[in-house]
């Protein structure tokens, strides 16, 4: 597995994902990059890896108490709630997308 470190633009929130090389695929084991195609994905031509949650860590910023004072936000759309889309409050960027209980 290879590292790769990521951060919001004004770097308030980072993380660490462990997945199969992006650059390699000659052994077959290379990780699938996928799109999404709800309105949030396609306006901003995100292209999304699904690591498995043990193989990420998060550095600074995640914060999931009550108040969440802290810069990560979230958004999810009303309907099913499946996906999670974590942003950064000073920078609007957004870093990922947590999804639940999806079959990928």
């Amino acid at each position: 597995l290879t590292a790769y470190n990521a951060s919001c633009h004004c770097g308030a929130l980072s993380l660490t994902l462990r997945i199969p090389s992006l650059s390699q695929n000659d052994n077959g084991s290379n990780i699938k990059v996928s799109s999404c195609n709800c309105s949030i994905c396609t306006r901003n031509g995100y292209l999304m890896v699904y690591p498995k949650r043990e193989n990420v860590v998060f550095h600074s910023g995640f914060d999931n108490s009550e108040d969440n004072k802290g810069p990560g936000g979230s958004y999810s759309f009303r309907g099913s709630k499946r996906a999670v889309h974590r942003f950064c409050k000073v920078c609007g960027s957004c870093v990922l997308v947590d999804v639940h209980d999806a079959d990928f």
